[in-house]
């Protein structure tokens, strides 16, 4: 799932700018509600068709860096390059898989880079070359789906030629089995309904700030009666 239009919301045109960097305000979009939103309403659109998604790419692989807690909640598989920070294009990718990160996300590194015209392909392979330095790499590359598509054949026959398997994504979802459940309670008329773990988390943190609070009390008072019991 590439984002749901690949644009803001008051975008123009889909599937070309921004979906969650505000270029105007030249910042990220961090409003929790704005990120689950778009991420339910793109799920609906592969409900829709029949389809689950295996993983999330962000457009121009642009996330704010607190949202990737938000997203593995409904997709924790990540392709592509990972924010390091809120600054935009400070990215990080690996040349191994991650199996799971700080943030409960297994990330499939984008280390290769993507196909804009036919000496792209080089760069590519030159790429891949240099990943074999290490043991047990993961080479990976983007590829638009309007580009043509000999380049696409090339680079799989070279790819398989040296000995590259291509895997299944499908491999990566750990928690496939429950996504259509969680879609069927996180979505109606396209608005976005709390899951039951915003209010489970909810209830924690309430709990566990009174529980803060209790604590210091009875230390603030222990403190008093012990400087009490010192002027005595």
């Amino acid at each position: 799932m590439h984002g749901y239009t690949h644009c803001l919301p008051d975008g123009k045109s889909s599937g070309e700018g921004y979906e969650f960097w505000n270029t105007e305000q030249d910042s990220f979009i961090t409003n929790v509600d704005f990120i689950s939103k778009r991420i339910i309403l793109g799920l609906k659109q592969f409900k829709k068709q029949g389809i689950l998604p295996a993983a999330f790419c962000p457009p121009h692989y642009a996330f704010p860096h607190d949202g990737y807690r938000i997203l593995k909640d409904y997709l924790p598989v990540l392709v592509g390059q990972k924010q390091i920070n809120n600054t935009i294009d400070m990215m990080q990718d690996f040349p191994f898989l991650i199996n799971e990160d700080e943030q409960g996300l297994t990330i499939i590194p984008e280390n290769l880079g993507y196909v804009t015209d036919r000496k792209d392909i080089d760069q590519i392979i030159n790429n891949a070359r240099r990943l074999t330095v290490i043991r047990d790499g993961t080479a990976s590359f983007f590829y638009h789906w309007f580009m043509p598509p000999e380049y696409l054949e090339s680079l799989v026959d070279w790819f398989q030629f040296n000995g590259y398997q291509f895997v299944d994504l499908d491999n990566y979802q750990k928690t496939r089995p429950k996504f259509n459940k969680q879609l069927l309670l996180n979505t109606k008329d396209n608005k976005l309904i709390k899951p039951p773990h915003y209010w489970v988390k909810m209830a924690l943190e309430i709990i566990a700030g009174f529980c803060l609070i209790i604590i210091l009390y009875a230390l603030i008072l222990f403190c008093y009666k012990k400087l009490n019991q010192g002027g005595d």
